[in-house]
């Protein structure tokens, strides 16, 4: 009989899709949802000040969320879609020979290969399974919470109809740019001062304006210090922000020797009385 090899004989409807593993376009059903959408990352910057004794947040968000009345499906109900009769495929015939017709199966664009159409439209989003949702976040920021800290918002991201989830906002904390005589080293507090030689052999104080503790701090630079010391004065740095932990870091001081002209021209001036002082001391 005639027709192709193998001895397939004309007046036959064939199955491309099926014959040539899906080379002529086989209908597959639609992917479902993805499961969860991005996250959204908003940087806020705090003060020292703001570190040191914690701070409460409150954000005004506006969102769009899944109509509660559809479920995010934009219809009160669903019928079967008439093109496919439920299968998400089309199918239509071709002619690919005399006598021969091949059936040619693709996704059903009437339903976008979902099987089903929508019904009446939901009243509350209008059909589009999303509505305009206020909310407000709040949140207490630990003391002593640390630079780079991300709080996080679960789900607060807009609801969209290719995801199950909304993602999450994530709200990270920054150091705002501000003019300060402190610099902060996670628990720790640093501050440099420069003092004089004679400073530095008959001790004295030095005043930080801006320890948020502490204001106007007197820390006393004892005699006898050296160019590059390090004072460090315990429980005066930042609060222990991490979870379980209290109590205070240090506050270090770090010290640089530097004679003035006036004070350089006395020791020229003074060197034998000073150099007796010493010797004697021996």
């Amino acid at each position: 009989m005639p027709g192709f090899p193998g001895g397939m004989p004309f007046g036959m409807n064939v199955d491309l899709g099926g014959l040539f593993g899906g080379m002529f376009g086989q209908g597959q059903k639609k992917q479902g949802k993805k499961q969860r959408g991005s996250n959204k990352t908003q940087e806020i910057y705090l003060s020292l000040n703001d570190f040191y004794f914690g701070k409460s947040l409150r954000f005004d968000l506006n969102r769009d969320a899944f109509c509660q009345v559809c479920s995010g499906q934009g219809c009160i109900n669903w019928k079967t879609c008439d093109g496919c009769r439920g299968t998400c495929v089309k199918e239509t015939l071709m002619q690919i020979g005399p006598g021969m017709m091949a059936v040619n199966r693709s996704p059903c664009g009437s339903c976008n290969a979902e099987g089903k159409t929508k019904g009446a439209a939901c009243e509350p989003c209008g059909g589009k399974g999303l509505v305009k949702q206020s909310t407000v976040l709040e949140h207490q920021i630990r003391a002593g919470a640390s630079v780079g800290d991300t709080i996080t918002f679960e789900g607060m991201c807009s609801d969209h109809l290719d995801f199950e989830k909304a993602g999450d906002v994530l709200i990270r904390l920054c150091a705002a740019d501000e003019q300060l005589d402190l610099v902060r080293d996670g628990a720790g507090l640093h501050f440099s001062t420069q003092i004089g030689l004679a400073e530095s052999l008959l001790g004295c104080e030095r005043k930080i304006v801006s320890h948020p503790g502490h204001p106007g701090l007197q820390v006393v630079v004892p005699c006898g210090t050296q160019n590059g010391d390090v004072i460090v004065v315990k429980g005066l740095g930042m609060p222990l922000g991490s979870v379980g932990q209290s109590g205070f870091g240090d506050l270090y001081v770090k010290v640089a020797v530097v004679a003035s002209d006036v004070e350089k021209k006395t020791l020229v001036n003074s060197k034998a009385i000073i150099q007796s002082l010493f010797t004697s001391m021996d």
